[in-house]
């Protein structure tokens, strides 16, 4: 089995047909995908029966804040943007892509220590794992 460390992962994102460019200071990533399933459980089934519908994604993107970084400051609140995220880093082979549009920013900071930030975004079609 391979070990894949989290911090070689990297996060580009663009805007429209703009380059792919990196977001700095990144400490952590999610994606979620899930189905709507619809139940057709019918009478004289003895169990309940389901159909498979719409997919969905949506993720988040931890980050040490930094307001001189030009990956950081494209991820504004309602933009619609291209992220695409190298697990292995990008001389690794895994890639997950795809349209997204920017739900939230959430800044904190703590006396002692440093200006967090936490975006949410919606995934937008398809997401695609190469």
């Amino acid at each position: 089995m391979s070990c894949n460390l989290g911090k070689d992962g990297v996060v580009k994102v663009k805007e429209g047909s703009g380059a792919l460019t990196a977001v700095g200071h990144v400490r952590g990533w999610t994606i979620d995908e899930k189905v709507d399933q619809l139940e057709a459980t019918a009478m004289g089934d003895n169990y309940k029966v389901y159909c498979t519908a719409l997919k969905d994604w949506s993720g988040s993107l931890d980050i040490l804040w930094e307001p001189t970084d030009v990956g950081q400051a494209m991820v504004q609140v309602g933009d619609e943007l291209n992220i695409c995220v190298y697990p292995e880093g990008t001389t690794g082979t895994s890639s997950i892509s795809g349209t997204i549009v920017v739900t939230g920013i959430n800044t904190k900071a703590t006396y002692n220590g440093l200006v967090e930030a936490s975006i949410t975004f919606q995934g937008s079609g398809p997401v695609v794992r190469a």
